[in-house]
């Protein structure tokens, strides 16, 4: 059916479109369904919620293929996630948005740093992709998870070294699935299964995109969160006017002008390992910008290292591939040390940080 804005009244349209839209606790929000960033509209008949990690967050959604858009209505007070599909008339999954609610403007509390090398400025989100809060000591601070590469995030983990529960429309817990990656190319079988953790298989370097190593080295695969073009892809998980941070915007780790300071619980006396909580990052030696020490998943799919572990790592995705490897680069950060040359699998799952485009 068509749906006119009269039959929602008080809604906020989102006109620019993404992987993901940021909205309000209790918004009546309407945005666009399209194949990421690009003017190509979604052939979709239905739209129906995959996973939400605040129970009872969304309330309503509404299809309206004749507008190329979706109605979401949000309860009033509640933060969170979730993950929304629309699927054509078959059932099958055509594409899938991110709605991250949350009281948040990213242009609000930026972090900026230059590097003196090569002169080049960033402008760096003040939380992962996801967090509803940007200050330690809950697990609101986290944020989602993400293979490298594709569009869609899977959940968060919470301050007892665990993921956190992902529900339905109906309140019932939703988990997400593994299976072997078993395709050359596997980008559309992540576009049609969401919830589905690819892990990887030797030949394909562990990575969930192919069963073929030399492919991960491709120019298409090396673009897929734009490090090559320098753009906003169509597959990037980052709202719209933002894009994920390549590796060279992770050097402020190894910029001596830049503080680090290890960030423990509070009230902890002799605060060991399971206490830390992430790290302080201050480009100007006054505003403090928080990075958590959420932890990781495997490329099997198994979770380890979180906030309440004896070795919570604050491991992070950049947008760029190592090609001589055939990997992708994030940063490496333990109890011990931070740094921004670590490689990983593709099949890892890492949260992501945006820079503005």
């Amino acid at each position: 059916m068509t749906v006119s804005s009269k039959l929602i009244d008080g809604f906020t349209e989102i006109t620019a479109p993404a992987n993901c839209y940021i909205a309000a606790p209790g918004a009546l929000v309407k945005f666009p369904a399209n194949i990421g960033n690009t003017t190509e509209k979604a052939a979709f008949q239905t739209a129906d919620l995959l996973w939400q990690d605040a129970a009872g967050m969304v309330e309503q959604l509404i299809a309206a293929p004749e507008e190329n858009c979706v109605y979401a209505i949000l309860k009033s007070g509640v933060s969170g996630n979730a993950v929304v599909a629309v699927r054509n008339a078959d059932g099958a999954i055509v594409w899938s948005y991110h709605l991250w609610v949350a009281d948040f403007d990213p242009d609000a509390n930026i972090m900026t740093w230059t590097d003196t090398e090569s002169g080049t400025s960033y402008k760096i989100m003040d939380r992962y992709v996801g967090a509803v809060s940007n200050q330690p000591g809950s697990d609101l601070s986290n944020g989602l998870f993400y293979q490298w590469g594709r569009k869609d995030p899977f959940g968060t983990s919470n301050y007892e070294g665990k993921l956190k529960a992902m529900y339905d429309m109906a309140g019932e817990e939703v988990t997400r699935t593994v299976e072997a990656c078993a395709a050359e190319d596997n980008i559309p079988n992540s576009i049609a299964n969401p919830l589905t953790h690819y892990s990887g298989v030797s030949g394909g370097n562990y990575s969930w995109l192919t069963t073929v190593k030399a492919n991960i080295a491709t120019d298409a695969i090396k673009d897929l969160w734009g490090a090559e073009s320098g753009t906003q892809t169509k597959y990037d998980p980052c709202p719209a006017g933002w894009r994920v941070a390549p590796q060279a915007a992770w050097k402020f780790y190894n910029d001596a002008a830049v503080t680090k300071e290890i960030v423990f619980a509070a009230g902890v006396e002799s605060p060991a390992n399971k206490d830390q909580l992430g790290r302080y990052i201050s480009t100007d030696g006054a505003t403090k910008f928080y990075f958590p020490s959420q932890g990781e998943i495997a490329h099997g799919g198994g979770y380890s290292n979180g906030i309440g572990t004896n070795w919570p790592c604050g491991k992070a995705w950049s947008s760029t591939v190592d090609a001589t490897y055939f990997r992708s680069f994030g940063t490496t950060v333990s109890p011990t040390s931070a740094g921004y040359t670590g490689g990983y699998t593709q099949g890892y799952e890492l949260p992501v940080r945006c820079v503005k485009l």
